[in-house]
């Protein structure tokens, strides 16, 4: 039966759900292709040895041995941190697990978002975060490593008498489209553009944020859509947790979002990706100020202004 299908509640991309899924974290759901592209950097590289991996999901390396991850990929379940090396590049390092930290809301409370520090700096570019939110429509690149797709597009008819609804898997296309999950191992990008909060937006009221909680505190999001565009359009994944979400801000490479959660349809089955689907991803420049408080400046150290005696401190 064809109608409007309502959506679910968030659903995290933790390592936790690999147990249930009997699989390692992959990349990416792209909407086009064969679903194995882009493992290697475009040419205008946003970023791309920049995002590792860390517990099966994605950490984005963001200078000064520090690195940017969900709380709910590094979490030990007793409110403390739980580590395995982080890789970038397919270079491990290990964490100097007493610098971790969960970052808060403006009111003090915990979010999804957790920053600590290598004992090693990879030789990596420092990562420039965004000083405001892009606007809603902004293109933005998606990295992370999580599950991989299967080749051929996926079909369902869907009944929407019952609640929840029912799918059913037809040959030809049906009520709604997508793609399962499949096996593999990769490091994937994509792209998509961002998407209103607002369900009738009107312009300039377009609403770039917005604060979703999946148990484990606010978090203000951005968020994009899956749609059936074809080519390089992304749907994030199991283990895209702490993938990052980078914006061309004029000529510069900003990282805007971490990717934390995907919003499903009505009955949905588990284990895909279906156009309608949404990302959402922590919005970087709501927490820019505590993240810049915490790092310390470039070279862990502050210069002397030799005569002057000032001392200069580098801002992010």
């Amino acid at each position: 039966m064809k109608g409007m299908l309502s959506r679910r509640l968030p659903i995290l991309l933790p390592t936790l759900a690999l147990a249930l899924f009997q699989t390692d974290a992959k990349a990416v759901i792209l909407a086009g292709g064969i679903g194995s592209e882009n493992i290697t950097a475009p040419g205008d590289d946003f970023g791309f040895n920049n995002v590792g991996v860390i517990n099966a999901a994605s950490g984005v390396y963001l200078g000064n041995g520090w690195v940017i991850s969900a709380y709910h990929v590094v979490q030990n379940g007793s409110g403390g941190f739980s580590f395995s090396n982080v890789s970038f590049a397919g270079t491990p390092y290990t964490v100097n697990t007493p610098t971790a930290v969960r970052l808060q809301n403006a009111d003090t409370s915990l979010t999804d978002l957790a920053l600590f520090r290598l004992n090693t700096m990879p030789p990596l570019p420092e990562i420039t975060l965004s000083l405001s939110t892009p606007d809603v429509g902004s293109n933005v690149s998606m990295l992370g490593f999580g599950r991989n797709r299967e080749a051929a597009e996926t079909h369902w008819d869907v009944n929407t008498g019952p609640d929840p609804d029912v799918w059913t898997e037809t040959p030809s296309a049906g009520d709604q489209q997508g793609y399962k999950w499949a096996g593999g191992n990769a490091m994937r990008w994509g792209t998509n553009n961002l998407a209103t909060f607002n369900a009738f937006p009107l312009p300039p009221l377009a609403q770039e944020t917005g604060v979703i909680n999946y148990g484990l505190g606010n978090v203000t999001t951005i968020k994009s859509n899956f749609s059936d565009t074809g080519g390089s359009e992304a749907q994030a994944a199991v283990g895209d947790s702490g993938g990052g979400v980078f914006f061309k801000n004029g000529t510069q490479w900003e990282l805007s979002g971490l990717m934390l959660a995907v919003n499903g349809l009505n009955g949905q089955p588990a284990d895909n990706a279906v156009y309608g689907n949404e990302t959402f991803s922590a919005d970087i420049a709501t927490y820019r100020g505590q993240i810049v408080d915490i790092i310390p400046e470039p070279g862990s150290a502050v210069l002397l202004l030799i005569g002057a005696g000032t001392l200069l401190r580098r801002r992010r």
